[in-house]
């Protein structure tokens, strides 16, 4: 049975969406405070991504049964004009990777490679 059919079921299936507001987050790991308590949560990203959210952002976890596990960040809007099929990789610190629908990658901050920074005259 495919996970969304489950979620469609609701908690009588054991599978749900759950959110809370991070408190806390680690290498591996989110502290999560939600409806169903204060949780440590395991965390799930696409292969070859890591990342360590943010403090005060809305997680998403997926619960079933005992197990729960930190989704990602729920976005209710962007401050970047995305079109669809677009891609972008953004720190608070500012350094971006654009990818855009005409092929272009756009890169803005201080660019290293292999320890080198970038000089573009």
């Amino acid at each position: 049975m495919r996970i969304s059919e489950r979620l469609f079921r609701g908690r009588t299936a054991g599978l749900y969406c759950d959110t809370g507001r991070i408190t806390n987050s680690l290498k591996s790991t989110v502290a999560a405070d939600g409806a169903g308590g204060a949780s440590q949560l395991a965390m799930v990203a696409p292969e070859g991504i890591e990342y360590v959210p943010d403090r005060d952002g809305d997680a998403v976890i997926l619960c079933e049964n005992d197990r729960r596990l930190f989704m990602g960040i729920r976005r209710n809007n962007t401050e970047h004009d995305l079109k669809a099929g677009e891609l972008m990789l953004y720190s608070k610190g500012g350094a971006v990777i654009y990818l855009t629908n005409d092929g272009e990658i756009r890169i803005s901050g201080n660019v290293i490679i292999n320890g080198v920074p970038l000089e573009v005259n």
